[in-house]
Formats: C-alpha cells, sequence, structure tokens
C-alpha cells in the first residue's frame, strides 16, 4: 500500500463540496484527517488515480496537492498521528523492498 498526504484549499462558502470531497478521501483507503484540509491515506492507487477520483468530486478551480510519504518525515500533529503515519509508511517501504 501507499501512503499519501492529500491537502487542498476550498473556498469558505463551499461546504458541499467540503463533504462530497471527505467522503471521496475516505472512500480511497485507510484514512486519517490530520488537520482541518489535509488527510493522510493508504491506498493501493498512485497519486494520478486519486487526483482523478477527487476531480470527480470538486469544482474546477479547487487547489489541492497529493505527495506520497517516505519514510523521512517529521511534524507535530495529534497524538497517535505521527506514530500511525510511521507504522503505515514503513509497512510500504518494508513491502516495496521484497
Amino acid at each position: 500500500m501507499n501512503v499519501y498526504l492529500i491537502t487542498y484549499h476550498l473556498d469558505h462558502h463551499q461546504h458541499d463540496e467540503n463533504d462530497n470531497l471527505s467522503r471521496k478521501i475516505k472512500s480511497l483507503g485507510s484514512w486519517g484527517h490530520v488537520m482541518p484540509s489535509a488527510w493522510i491515506v493508504t491506498t493501493s492507487m498512485t497519486s494520478e488515480e486519486i487526483k482523478s477520483s477527487i476531480e470527480t468530486v470538486i469544482e474546477a478551480n479547487t487547489l489541492f496537492f497529493i505527495s506520497k510519504i517516505t519514510p523521512d518525515h517529521a511534524g507535530f500533529l495529534h497524538k497517535g498521528a505521527l506514530p500511525w503515519i510511521s507504522e503505515c509508511v514503513n509497512k510500504d517501504s518494508e513491502s516495496s523492498d521484497s
């Protein structure tokens, strides 16, 4: 499984779009909502496949970014988030070494 960071910027008046985007992200695989507009997702999809999936539920001008997370990551998040991310990334790293 791959581990990705998905982050985005929505206009404040786009409540429906935010709900649709949240549902779409949750449907991609295991997920963690680590900041108001940032999610960590484990999935077998590629970043391009995630992009295509997200584009089905957002406006054309919505800004978003998807990046694969590597073992070289750091931050300060809610309790339990970084250990979970590290566990997911290490599993991904081990499976790609095989």
